[in-house]
């Protein structure tokens, strides 16, 4: 039996990174939801389709707020998140340590889309 697409949070504080990344996941067949923040982040991680992955930008807004930062652990544990970002200094941000993987914005897209489908295969195989 063939699974069903894998459903993508995009958490983006910059809307044309967000519409850039949601079309390149959706030609790969990917469901995708992009936000631009953490609050968004919340409410979408609490719907009736959680995501089977969340591409982070750890920049976006209110991901430092101590209330729903402590949100987000808690609703993504155990699931994998991949920080999205433009410095290595992120590797200190409070999300990094239980992140499933960093990856650097540095414009290769294939790159993304790799370690992506490496995260999800990993993780569908573990199930």
């Amino acid at each position: 039996m063939e699974r069903a697409p894998y459903h993508i949070l995009i958490v983006d504080r910059n809307a044309n990174v967000r519409d850039f990344l949601r079309r390149e996941f959706l030609k790969e067949s990917y469901q995708v939801v992009a936000v631009k923040d953490g609050v968004r982040l919340c409410e979408a991680l609490a719907g009736e389709a959680p995501p089977d992955l969340v591409l982070l930008d750890p920049d976006a807004p209110f991901l430092e707020d101590g209330p729903v930062l402590e949100r987000i652990k808690r609703q993504t544990a155990g699931l994998p998140v991949i920080l999205h970002t433009y410095c290595e200094e992120k590797s200190q941000h409070p999300l990094a340590r239980t992140c499933a993987a960093m990856v650097e914005k540095s414009g290769d897209i294939d790159k993304l889309k790799a370690i992506v489908k490496q995260v999800l295969l990993s993780r569908h195989r573990a199930a």
